[in-house]
């Protein structure tokens, strides 16, 4: 049985840092401290992804009114093609079904990625999100979401300064 369990503790800190590192390129990673200081704040939640006892990954998520953002979603690579992203994904669908649900996965990513989350009743969104130069496919679950909604979950997660320096835009399809 797969458990999501939020780690309020950072008991899973180390290997949340190692799979973080491993599993996103560098320019997809916030910087390790913004990662966990954020974490300290009430709209941000970290859950650690066991299967029964066993640490498999994590997925950390920004909320913000109706929305639920979904900035990163990893699991170990020793137990990747066992089905535990798919369920994970089904419990946070399950987990904030009173929010828009979304995610982000630059443009350029392989098909794979985005074929994942469509297999998983994901749609590709009306618009595309354009961060400091980068651009990316907005994927959503549930009722529609607009490009207002996610970028005011995106600018209360950066705070006042760094939202001026991210830059984002929505690019309307």
């Amino acid at each position: 049985m797969l458990i999501l369990d939020e780690n309020k503790a950072n008991t899973d800190m180390n290997s949340i840092e190692r799979i973080y590192k491993d599993s996103f390129s560098k320019s997809e990673r916030l910087p390790l401290w913004l990662f966990k200081s954020r974490v300290k704040k009430d709209f941000v939640r970290l859950f650690s992804i066991y299967n029964e006892s066993q640490w498999v990954g994590f997925t950390y998520v920004i909320r913000n009114k109706d929305t639920a953002l979904i900035l990163y979603l990893a699991i170990d690579s020793k137990f990747q093609g066992q089905g535990f992203g798919g369920k994970a994904l089904e419990q946070l669908t399950r987990t904030f079904h009173k929010k828009h649900i979304c995610l982000m996965i630059p443009s350029s990513n392989d098909n794979k990625y985005r074929q994942f989350y469509l297999d998983h009743k994901f749609e590709k969104s009306n618009f595309m999100l354009k961060e400091s130069n980068k651009l990316y496919d907005v994927m959503q679950f549930g009722d529609k979401l607009t490009g207002m909604e996610l970028t005011e979950a995106i600018d209360k997660f950066n705070g006042p300064i760094l939202k001026l320096r991210s830059r984002t835009q929505v690019i309307k399809l």
